[in-house]
C-alpha cells in the first residue's frame, strides 16, 4: 500500500468477515452514512472493472463532496489496493497488503485514528466476504475501528434492504417495502454481530510473554500459548512446531542484526540544524538537514559511549534515508503525495579520528550545543558524502530508482512499493548501523524516547524491517519527530534476548509497530542467499519424512 509517511505514520491491515455479499451500491451507501455519522475521511468507493474488486479512495483535501466524482479530487487522493492470500486448508484466508503480514495483521491498541483504505473480496466456495481495511493507527484505535466497521456494515445492510424494497415487483407495492425495511434491522444486526464476533487475530509477535523456543517441545508450547497452530515461518506445513523451530534457528543464524528504534524530538533536530549551519557555512547550493545534524550528534555520541568498535574498524558507517520527492528518473512525485519515495542505503564512512575529535569537542562544549556546533568538519564530511552518492550515476540511489522507474513503466508498482528504511518525517530519517553496545546511551540525548524494537525477519522474497511511527501530538496531529534505528550485530540467543529486555522490550508490546518490506534487487538476492542456509535442514527434514513413510509402508 502507499504510505503517507511524511504526515500520517503507519497503516495496519485488518479484516472483518461477514456472511453474504452486499452489492457495491449498498457498500457505497453504507460508507457514506457511516462517514456522516462517524467522521473519518472524505472517501469514495470505486470498482475495478478488470477484477471486480472494490477500492476505497480517500482524499483529505477533496474538492468535491460527491463521493462518486473523483476527477476533481485526484490530486489529493491516494489509492489503497489489497489482495487476499490463497486459502490454506480450512483456515481463514490471510490478508496481504504491500507484502505478507504474518497470517493476519495485528491491530494495535493505540489512541486516535483514521480509516486509510478498505476493500471487499469474496470466497465463492465459502459463501463469505472479507472486508479488508487499513488503519492509520496514529489517530484510530481498535475500539473506534470496530465501531466504525460495525456502523459501515449496519448501514450497508440497511441500504441493501432498502434497495431490494425499491426494486420489488408491483404486485405488492405497499407490503414489499415494509417487509424489506422490517428485515433490514435483523440483517444489520446480523452483519454487526459478525463484525463484533470476528477476532482481531494478533500475530505471534504481539504476545506479552516472549521467550525463544529452544526445542520442538518448547516450540509446541509457545505455539499453543501464542498462536494456536499458526507459525510465523510457514515453510513446512506438515509440522508447525518443526517449522517454527526452523524459523527461529534461521532467524538467529541468518538475520543481519537486531534493531531498536528511537525517536528524537523534531524541535531538538531543528536546534542541531541551526547550530550546524551557524558553525559551518556550506558552499552555495548545499544545505544542512536536520537529518545530517542528528547523524553527526548520534555518531559522536555513539563513539563516546563505545569507541572500541570504531577504533577496531577505523571508523563507522552511517546509512541515511534521503527524501527524493520532487521527481527522479522521470517520476514526478508531489510533496503532498502519499507515496514513500525515500531510499535507504546511502552509506557514508566516517573515519575514527573525525569521530574522536567530534566527541571530544562535544564533551567540552555546553550540553545543549550539540555535536553539530562543535564539529563542523564532521557535518561537512557527511554532507559531502551524501552529495557524492547522489551524483554518482552508478550509485545506490540512481540504480534503485532506475529499477523502480522500469517497474513503474511496466505497471508493476501496484504490486510492489519502493518502501525502504524508516518512515519519512518532515524532519527526515536517519538509520544508524555498525554500532554495538551503545543503544542504552541514547536516552541521554535530550528528549530521546524509545519507540520500538524488533529483529530483521526473513520473508519468501524480501527482507522485513520494523517501521515505527511518530506518536501524535497533544492536539491529535501526527508528530514530525525523527526516528532513529540502531542495529546490533548477531548475538547468540541469550545475549540477544538479554539485550532486548535491557532495552525495555516490553514497551514494544504496548506501542507495537507495523512491518514493511525492503524491496530492491540486492535484498532479493540476499534473502535467497540466506534461505540457502536453510536447505540442509529442509533436506534432512524431507528425508526424515520419507524414511517415516517408507517404514510405515513396510510395516503395513
Amino acid at each position: 500500500m502507499a504510505l503517507d509517511a511524511a504526515a500520517r505514520g503507519l497503516y495496519v491491515t485488518q479484516y472483518i468477515e461477514y456472511d453474504g455479499r452486499l452489492p457495491l451500491k449498498a457498500l457505497q451507501a453504507g460508507l457514506n452514512r457511516a462517514l456522516d455519522q462517524y467522521p473519518v475521511l472524505q472517501g469514495w468507493l470505486e470498482q475495478n472493472k478488470t477484477d471486480g474488486s472494490v477500492l476505497l479512495r480517500w482524499g483529505s483535501n477533496s474538492n468535491s463532496s460527491n463521493s462518486n466524482d473523483s476527477s476533481t479530487s485526484s490530486k489529493h487522493s491516494s489509492n489503497f489496493s489489497f489482495t487476499a492470500a490463497e486459502r490454506k486448508g480450512n483456515s481463514v484466508p490471510s490478508i496481504w497488503s504491500t507484502w505478507q503480514l504474518w497470517w493476519q495483521g495485528a491491530l494495535p491498541d493505540v489512541s486516535g485514528g483514521r480509516l486509510a483504505g478498505a476493500k471487499v473480496t469474496s470466497w465463492p466456495d465459502a459463501g463469505k466476504s472479507i472486508l479488508v481495511f487499513s488503519v492509520d493507527h496514529c489517530v484510530f484505535d481498535q475500539l473506534s475501528a470496530h465501531k466504525f466497521l460495525h456502523l459501515w456494515l449496519e448501514q450497508a445492510a440497511i441500504a441493501g434492504a432498502a434497495a431490494a424494497a425499491a426494486s420489488a415487483t408491483s404486485a405488492k407495492p405497499a407490503a414489499a417495502p415494509a417487509a424489506a425495511l422490517a428485515s433490514a434491522t435483523p440483517a444489520a444486526a446480523a452483519a454487526a454481530s459478525q463484525a463484533d464476533s470476528s477476532m482481531f487475530d494478533r500475530s505471534c509477535y504481539s504476545s506479552m510473554q516472549w521467550q525463544l523456543p529452544q526445542s520442538k517441545q518448547e516450540c509446541r508450547q509457545w505455539l499453543a500459548e501464542h498462536a494456536g497452530d499458526k507459525c510465523p515461518f510457514p515453510w513446512d506445513p506438515l509440522d508447525p512446531a518443526d517449522s517454527c523451530l526452523m524459523g527461529w534457528k534461521g532467524l538467529l543464524q541468518s538475520s543481519d542484526s537486531e534493531f531498536s528504534v528511537w525517536r528524537i524530538p523534531g524541535q531538538q533536530l531543528q536546534h542541531w540544524k541551526a547550530a550546524a549551519a551557524a558553525a559551518c557555512p556550506l558552499p552555495q547550493g548545499m544545505w544542512y538537514s536536520a537529518n545530517g545534524a542528528a547523524a553527526a550528534v548520534l555518531l559522536a555520541t555513539m563513539y563516546a559511549a563505545a569507541p572500541e568498535k570504531a577504533q577496531q574498524l577505523g571508523g563507522l558507517h552511517l546509512s541515511t534515508v534521503v527524501n527524493l520527492r520532487g521527481g527522479r528518473c522521470g517520476m514526478d512525485i508531489p510533496e503532498d503525495s502519499a507515496t514513500n519515495a525515500s531510499v535507504s542505503g546511502i552509506r557514508v564512512w566516517c573515519p575514527e579520528p573525525l569521530l574522536a575529535a567530534a566527541a571530544a569537542r562535544a564533551a567540552a562544549s555546553a550540553a545543549d550545543a550539540g555535536v553539530c556546533a562543535a564539529s563542523p568538519e564532521l557535518m561537512h564530511h557527511l554532507r559531502t558524502g551524501l552529495q557524492e552518492e547522489l551524483g554518482n550515476p552508478r550509485g545506490t540511489i540512481n540504480k534503485q530508482f532506475e529499477w523502480f522507474e522500469a517497474a513503474r513503466r511496466a505497471g508493476w508498482t501496484s504490486k510492489v512499493q519502493l518502501c525502504q528504511g524508516l518512515l519519512q518525517t518532515n524532519a527526515g530519517d536517519v538509520v544508524m548501523d555498525s554500532i554495538t553496545c551503545s543503544a542504552a546511551d541514547l536516552p541521554t540525548l535530550p528528549g530521546t524516547q524509545f519507540v520500538a524494537s524488533s529483529v530483521r525477519m526473513l520473508s519468501s522474497y524480501m527482507d522485513r524491517i520494523v517501521m515505527a511511527t511518530a506518536l501524535p501530538r497533544a492536539n491529535g496531529q501526527p508528530g514530525h519527530d525523527l526516528q532513529i534505528e540502531v542495529s546490533f550485530p548477531k548475538h547468540k540467543t541469550a545475549a540477544l534476548y538479554k539485550a532486548w529486555r535491557q532495552l525495555g522490550f516490553q514497551q514494544v508490546l504496548t506501542r507495537p509497530a507495523t512491518l514493511e518490506g525492503l524491496l530492491y534487487p540486492n535484498s532479493i538476492a540476499m534473502t535467497l542467499w540466506l534461505l540457502l542456509g536453510c536447505l540442509p535442514w529442509l533436506l534432512l527434514r524431507w528425508l526424515r519424512l520419507l524414511a517415516g513413510r517408507v517404514r510405515g509402508a513396510v510395516r503395513a
